[in-house]
């Protein structure tokens, strides 16, 4: 006996499997939060999207803006951003009622945010 305690620790082979264990847990919890952080983007745009359409929708129906048919743009604030729309409005199978489809989109937004399609009594001076 020399009188030395035998050395303990980790050989390089360990630490380098721990290593790779720990960097796959981290990109695989990234990845998850990536996602998540994609979904709830997605979820907000596409709620704001339909409370900007149906506030469109609501002042069709209150009469405030008469369901002339054709084709409408506009844009409206909601939440801190605008929000593009666009009415098409056109007669229905019943003459008596337009076909009202508003499309809402986000400022800088590639694709619509929502959709809303719904039927309104028409005005007298629209038949």
């Amino acid at each position: 006996m020399n009188g030395y305690l035998p050395q303990r620790g980790f050989t390089l082979l360990e630490v380098l499997v721990a290593l790779v264990i720990i960097t796959l847990a981290t990109t695989a919890a990234y990845q998850a939060m990536s996602s998540s952080a994609k979904t709830q983007q997605r979820l907000e745009h596409s709620t704001f999207g339909r409370w900007v359409a149906e506030n469109e929708m609501a002042s069709i129906q209150l009469g405030l803006t008469p369901p002339a048919v054709g084709e409408t743009h506009g844009s409206s604030p909601m939440a801190g951003r605008l929000w593009n729309w666009q009415q098409q409005i056109s007669v229905a199978a019943d003459p008596a009622l337009r076909r009202v489809k508003i499309i809402v989109s986000a400022e800088h937004s590639t694709g619509p945010s929502a959709t809303l399609i719904a039927f309104v009594l028409a005005n007298d001076s629209d038949e």
